[in-house]
């Protein structure tokens, strides 16, 4: 099968004579996206394409073995220079002198490609070159083996280009994905008024419509307008997607932000707890301690003072833990306060177990001390 692919000129040069000596691809590894019934009609492809609506896209994949078969390089070298593709054919001895304004040598293998310098002779040509008509679409034949697959590289595809050879280089005013990038007839022949008639046809809405030859160009051109504004409209829709997404997060992260925030009410709440924790504290303090001043310190300050008087100074708090120093006033508190109960029921003459009144106590104290006792 024939077909075209394109590329675009990179450095240039003058030779003495006037020639000019541009850089281009001339093959590269990859897929290719082709259309159906516009660059393909229904006997290019096999039966399970077929079946595919009108408009479908037909992918072609080149592996790099195929791309850099030494074969398929060395069909590129000293290939014919095209001022546009010829009309209806590809280049051969019949038409050469009609079509070449140059020709295609040093062919090299890039990383991701082969490049080709293209010597164009024609006068005419090159000036057009200069005044910006350098883009350029490749004239190759192949063979498509139409089984489906999957590159890690590159992705899914529907076919496989194989055998590549190359068979002309033409300078265009715009690299197509039209009629540029059809899959020609298998013959060399010329075509036939039916083959001629079909080169034209296009299909808009489903129907199909012969157009003249600048109609079918401007057809195709039209649609690689189009096919740009589609890429262009999905890349605007993913970033709106996109900033939905962040307007979305933006949004949870001010509600959380808002429900994390404290409020007057949850600031008077903790100094409320706060105040009736340190009255609780000083109040077991003053309990236990009747005779210390705790005036103006602060709650640990205060169960520190309380520890240090309970337990007779033997309590070391310095560089303790908060948990520590709680604990101990805890227990301390308690044991005092069992104490105090403790003489408070010894001293109550209302308690039903015999108690001893402080004046007997005191009268045992005086006969025990003898005569001398005052």
């Amino acid at each position: 099968m024939k077909f075209y692919d394109s590329g675009k000129m990179s450095s240039r040069k003058f030779t003495k004579e006037g020639f000019l000596v541009a850089k281009a691809k001339v093959g590269r590894p990859g897929t290719q996206v082709y259309v159906k019934d516009i660059d393909f009609t229904p006997d290019d492809l096999p039966e399970y394409l077929r079946s595919k609506p009108s408009g479908s896209k037909i992918i072609l994949f080149r592996p790099r073995d195929e791309v850099f078969k030494a074969d398929s390089m060395a069909s590129f070298e000293g290939k014919p220079v095209t001022n546009d593709h010829p009309t209806g054919a590809f280049v051969d001895s019949t038409n050469v002198k009609k079509f070449q304004v140059g020709f295609s040598k040093s062919i090299q293998k890039t990383p991701d490609s082969l490049t080709a310098d293209l010597v164009i002779q024609d006068e005419s040509t090159i000036k057009q070159v200069k005044d910006g008509k350098d883009q350029i679409s490749l004239g190759y034949e192949c063979l498509v083996d139409w089984t489906p697959g999957t590159d890690d590289e590159f992705g899914k595809y529907d076919g496989i280009q194989r055998n590549i050879t190359g068979n002309h280089i033409a300078i265009v005013s715009q690299a197509r994905a039209g009629s540029d990038f059809r899959l020609k007839d298998k013959k060399e022949t010329p075509k036939t008024e039916k083959e001629r008639i079909m080169s034209k046809i296009r299909m808009i809405d489903g129907i199909s419509i012969e157009l003249s030859d600048q109609g079918a160009e401007a057809f195709d051109k039209m649609k690689v307008a189009l096919d740009h504004v589609k890429v262009e409209k999905e890349g605007v829709e993913k970033k709106l997607a996109d900033t939905q997404v962040d307007l979305e997060k933006a949004k949870g992260e001010l509600e959380a932000q808002k429900a994390s925030q404290v409020t007057d009410e949850d600031i008077q709440a903790k100094v409320d707890q706060g105040v009736k924790a340190h009255l609780e504290v000083l109040d077991q303090a003053v309990k236990a301690c009747p005779e210390a001043d705790f005036s103006g310190k602060t709650t640990h300050d205060i169960k520190v003072e309380a520890i240090h008087i309970l337990g007779d100074g033997k309590v070391e708090t310095d560089g303790q833990s908060v948990e520590f120093v709680d604990a101990c006033f805890l227990a301390l508190t308690k044991v005092q306060d069992k104490k105090t109960k403790q003489l408070a029921d010894g001293l109550d003459p209302q308690k039903g177990d015999p108690v001893v009144k402080l004046e007997d106590s005191r009268e045992k104290m005086k006969k025990a001390r003898g005569p001398q006792a005052v």
